[in-house]
C-alpha cells in the first residue's frame, strides 16, 4: 500500500517536471502557435465580441444563415479564458495541475494493480501503461483533430506531451506497483 502511495507521488512529480520541461523550458507550443497580425487589436476584438469566459464556435449554430456562413467561412473555435488577464505563471494553475496529476496517477495505479496478475515484469507494466496512453492520445488528441478539425500540428504537440506523460508515469509507477515477492518454500 505505502509503496503504491510513494509511487503515485513519485510519478506525479515526474510528469509535473516533464510538463515544466516540455511546455516551459522548451516551449514546444510556440513551434505551432500562430501570431495574429495585431495582437492588441485582437485582444480588443475578443473583449468586445465574446462577452464572457467560455468556448465559442464561429459561426455560431444559433446565428441566422448558419449553414451559409459555415460553407463560406472563416470558421473558428475561440476559448475565452480570462477576460481580466492573469500572470504568465499562475501559482493556482500550477497547484491545480499537480493535484490533477496526483488524481490521474492514482487512478492509473488502481488500473495497474487490477491488471497486476497479467503484468509480472517491469516491462509488461510499462507496456500496459504505454498502450493505454496511446489509446488516450489517439482518442482525445487526434480525435479533436478529426472531429473538431482542430489544427493537426497543435493536436500532435499535445498528443506527444500526453503520451510522454503516460509513458513516464508508467515507467515510474511500474517500479513501485509490482507483484509481491513470494518467500521461498
Amino acid at each position: 500500500m505505502w509503496r503504491t502511495v510513494l509511487g503515485v507521488l513519485a510519478a506525479s512529480i515526474a510528469i509535473y517536471l516533464w510538463g515544466f520541461l516540455y511546455w516551459g523550458a522548451v516551449g514546444v507550443q510556440t513551434w505551432v502557435w500562430k501570431n495574429p497580425v495585431d495582437g492588441a487589436a485582437a485582444q480588443r476584438a475578443l473583449s468586445e465580441i465574446f462577452p464572457e469566459e467560455g468556448t465559442y464556435y464561429v459561426p455560431s449554430p444559433g446565428q441566422p444563415d448558419w449553414e451559409k456562413h459555415m460553407s463560406t467561412g472563416p470558421l473558428a473555435f475561440v476559448h475565452m479564458i480570462d477576460r481580466d488577464g492573469r500572470p504568465i505563471v499562475d501559482p493556482s494553475i500550477m497547484l491545480k495541475g499537480f493535484i490533477l496529476y496526483l488524481v490521474t496517477v492514482a487512478v492509473l495505479a488502481l488500473m495497474m494493480r487490477a491488471a497486476l496478475p497479467a503484468l509480472p515484469t517491469y516491462g509488461s507494466r510499462v507496456y500496459f501503461v504505454a498502450l493505454a496512453g496511446l489509446v488516450s492520445m489517439l482518442l482525445v488528441d487526434i480525435g479533436e483533430h478529426v472531429w473538431w478539425v482542430l489544427p493537426f500540428r497543435w493536436k500532435l504537440v499535445q498528443g506527444v506531451y500526453n503520451f510522454g506523460a503516460w509513458l513516464l508515469a508508467g515507467a515510474v509507477l511500474a517500479f513501485f506497483v509490482r507483484p509481491e515477492a513470494t518467500p521461498p518454500s
